[in-house]
Order: structure tokens, then C-alpha cells, then sequence
């Protein structure tokens, strides 16, 4: 029997999605087979017979199509609050003297995999030297590098590396509950101020520069791995067992091969870091960190933690709860993601 099975994009069971390009014949038996490729990974290109396409399968006690199209599938935006602030770390993170945004990981107490502030470094100056430098009253020792998007950050590297990110318990649940999936897009923002020499050769912060949140870097996801999983990632911190609790909803998020938006390739990898600009600033001039500039897209975007009282006069009043806010589809925050990306990246290898 024939299949209509139309091209376009087709969501998994199981979360992922991917792309029916043609219908085409096995060369010896004439089946039907479905040739689709894979948005995430390596993209890879596969083939399956039509018959399976539609077929009905039981996942999680449910039965449940194999595939399922997606009609209109618009990229969901995620801005997540990481790295350093007032209550972990006590200080911001740098933006160098030459525009970098050095994110600091949160500091925590050891875990069985925790890497030190010593093991990582940022051009041949380690992590706990730019700390020395800037908060010396304090003592950093083990740190929780996550989201782990900077390439090459780890004075021993790790030979299969993927940039990721990991979340867990409440913070995960809403996530799901807010419907992320592959192909949505983190925008990672912090705490930060700017630095310069001394004179010496040490960093201090410019005495005059603000405390601002501003964001730094993205992740697109590409494959979401759940519970027992996360352990064929070991190097990462999410693998430590302290994540893996009952109900604890211990999950990585890989990054993309490729940057796409709404299917539109931008010749960037699925993940990277910003340098400095008036761009990737969020907090108002002249105002509390937390008070950010009000952007156009912000009046009728829907922002997962925020309500319409959020939206001041001449600002906007972010959230204190909570890590991640997520941004319902809306094609005015995709454009403004786009061009933040494609106007700040830099070369992370």
C-alpha cells in the first residue's frame, strides 16, 4: 500500500526531531522507505520503512505514535541565570581588559568529579589567579562548571568533550513544563563588571564601571539526556551522584552541531561566548542590575515567572526566583536572539 507521508519536520516519541525529506523504494522488494535526516548530533541521514513511520508504540505506559508532525515548530528562548552573583562567589565575574566575558562557575563544597578553580584557566592564567586578583579575601577552591561552553578551558582536556548543560529538580520541571525540547535556544546571562590592569599585571575592577547582568554565551540544544544516561558523560558535573536522586529529573542538554534558526543555517557551531557590547547588556544605564533595559519585544512576549506588573515605565523588572525564564515562540525575540549571536560571538576554540 502507498504512504502519505508528507516532507517537513516529525517529532519523536522520545523528544527529538527530525526531518522527512522523501518517500523513496528499496531497490530489490519496492518497500516504501521514509529518507529523513537527524536535527541533532551529526544531523545524520537515515532511512526506515514508511510502514514503521505511523506506527503505534508504548513508551512510559502509553501507547503514543512513533512520529508525530510538528505543524509550525518556532524556536522557544531561554534566558538562564548563571555563574557567579551576590550569594555564590560574593563578586562578579570579570569582562576583561580586551572585552572577554569570563563567566566563573559558582563555587561548591567537593563532589566525587568537581574540578578546581585551579584546573581550569583562561589564556594561560588560571581561574583561581583571576579570583586571587580580584576578591582576595576570599578562598576558591572546587567549582561547578556548568553550562561548560568554552572550549579548551580545562588545563587537562577531555578527549570526547561535548559543550552542555545540566539542570535538575525544580529548575528541570520547569523546563519540561514550559515544553523545552531540542532545537530551543539558551542564552546564558550573569553578574559581571569590567576590569583592568593595575599596573602590575594584576586585574582589579574599575572603580567606576557598574554592576550589571549581561549575557554571555548560548546553547542550543541539540539532544536531551536523561537520568542513568548522564553518566555516559562523566566529565561532567551533572554525572556526580548527589545529582542522581529519586524523582530528581537529572538531565543534560547537548548543544547542536549547528546553529540553526527556524531551520536557517548561521555558519556557527550550536554553542559559544560573547564579547563585550552595549548588546549583551540587560541591565538599565543607571539602574539596579536587576532592572533591565525595556526592549521592544518584551511588552508582548510571554516570559515564563514574570507578569505584566514586571513591565515598568522606561524598564523591565526581572525575577529574583528562579534560573531560567522561558520565552514562548515569538518571532521578534528570535530576531533579537539572532543578532545578539551573530554580532558577539567569538572564535571559543
Amino acid at each position: 500500500m502507498p504512504y502519505y507521508i508528507k516532507p517537513g519536520e516529525y517529532r519523536h516519541f522520545k523528544g527529538n526531531i527530525y526531518e522527512v525529506i522523501e518517500i523513496a523504494k528499496h531497490s530489490e522488494t519496492l518497500e516504501e522507505m521514509v529518507v529523513y535526516r537527524a536535527f541533532y548530533g551529526e544531523r545524520g541521514l537515515w532511512v526506515r520503512p514508511a510502514s514503521m513511520w505511523d506506527e503505534i508504540v508504548e513508551y512510559n505506559g502509553e501507547k503514543v505514535k512513533r512520529f508525530t508532525p510538528i505543524k509550525s515548530r518556532k524556536m522557544k528562548v531561554i534566558i538562564s541565570r548563571k555563574g557567579f552573583d551576590s550569594g555564590f562567589g560574593g563578586c562578579p565575574s570579570p569582562i576583561l581588559p580586551d572585552g572577554t566575558m569570563l563567566s566563573m562557575p559558582i563555587p561548591i563544597e567537593k563532589e566525587n568529579n568537581a574540578l578546581l578553580f585551579t584546573e581550569i584557566e583562561y589564556k594561560n592564567r588560571t581561574y583561581s589567579e583571576y579570583l586571587k586578583q580580584l576578591n582576595p579575601k576570599k578562598n576558591y577552591e572546587f567549582c561547578h562548571l556548568d553550562p561548560d561552553i568554552r572550549a579548551n578551558v580545562r588545563k587537562t582536556p577531555i578527549s570526547n568533550w561535548q559543550p552542555a548543560f545540566g539542570q535538575c529538580e525544580a529548575a528541570q520541571s520547569h523546563l519540561k513544563n514550559c515544553g523545552v525540547t531540542v532545537g530551543d535556544l539558551f542564552l546564558f546571562f550573569g553578574y559581571y563588571r569590567k576590569t583592568e590592569d593595575d599596573g602590575s599585571g594584576n586585574l582589579k575592577y574599575i572603580r567606576t564601571a557598574p554592576e550589571i547582568q549581561a549575557l554571555y554565551g548560548y546553547l542550543q540544544i541539540g539532544d536531551i539526556i536523561k537520568d542513568d544516561d548522564v553518566k555516559k558523560y562523566p566529565w561532567h558535573p551533572h554525572c556526580d551522584s548527589c545529582y542522581f536522586k529519586p524523582n530528581g529529573n537529572n538531565t543534560l542538554y547537548l548543544a547542536s552541531e549547528k546553529l540553526l534558526i527556524n531551520g536557517e543555517d548561521t555558519d556557527l557551531p550550536g554553542y559559544g561566548v560573547f564579547r563585550y557590547s552595549d548588546d549583551v547588556v540587560l541591565t538599565k544605564d543607571g539602574l539596579s542590575r536587576s532592572r533591565w533595559k525595556l526592549l521592544d519585544w518584551m511588552k508582548d512576549a510571554k516570559i515564563s515567572r514574570h507578569f505584566p506588573k514586571d513591565i515598568k515605565e522606561d524598564y523591565f523588572q526581572s525575577v529574583s526566583i528562579g534560573q531560567e525564564f522561558v520565552i514562548q515562540e515569538n518571532d521578534a525575540v528570535t530576531e533579537w536572539a539572532k543578532r545578539i549571536i551573530l554580532n558577539n560571538t567569538v572564535n571559543n576554540q
